[in-house]
């Protein structure tokens, strides 16, 4: 399976290394300095320094070339970037069902990030959130770790939890996507309140 990983921060790194373990990964980040550091070193030092690329990790200079072919898009850019990140999606013309892994609130426009996803695609899509308590360095060490994928669509949360579901990192499917972007939103307020 291919799946198309958008956005090379620590959080999309480290999905990146952790998927790439079973399947072909595709990495995108807009950063094209970024892209060439990462191409040459094998490895994001930026944002995940000290964890190495798989070899079926590819790093891709278009977000076309990384979603060519991709059973799945994984977009691991933060909020703020979403809308502009599913817009150029969007433009690519292709139907890969995307799973975002931003949490909160659109700063502009305080929507959640399924109404961003909605407001932005031309064409209808499966998509869903994926979130839970986790770290990115302990994913990329391969440490366990769980999530789950929430959806509108149950079937496609459920068949896209099997895609990702591994030995360590382990996903589970909701249907519930509007409490799992919620609850991702405010989870560090409640954890700092206690």
């Amino acid at each position: 399976m291919k799946i198309a990983v958008l956005g090379a921060g620590a959080w999309g790194t480290a999905l990146a290394i952790s998927l790439a373990r079973r399947h072909a990964v595709a990495l995108w980040t807009r950063d094209a300095g970024q892209r060439a550091a990462m191409r040459a070193a094998r490895r994001n030092e930026k944002y995940l320094p000290g964890y190495d690329f798989p070899t079926h990790l590819e790093v891709c200079d278009e977000i076309a070339a990384a979603l060519q072919g991709a059973d799945l898009a994984l977009i691991g850019v933060s909020t703020s970037g979403l809308r502009a990140t599913v817009r150029a999606v969007s433009e690519a013309r292709v139907d890969t069902p995307l799973v975002w892994l931003c949490k909160g609130f659109e700063p502009e426009r305080a929507r959640l990030p399924h109404e961003v996803v909605a407001e932005e695609l031309t064409r209808s899509v499966p998509g869903g959130v994926l979130s839970g308590p986790s770290f990115a360095q302990e994913v990329a060490a391969g440490l366990p770790a769980a999530v789950t994928l929430a959806s509108a669509d149950h079937d496609f949360a459920r068949d896209a939890a099997r895609m990702l579901h591994g030995p360590a990192f382990r996903v589970y499917s909701s249907a519930d996507l509007v409490g799992v972007e919620v609850a991702g939103a405010v989870k560090n307020v409640i954890a700092i309140a206690a």
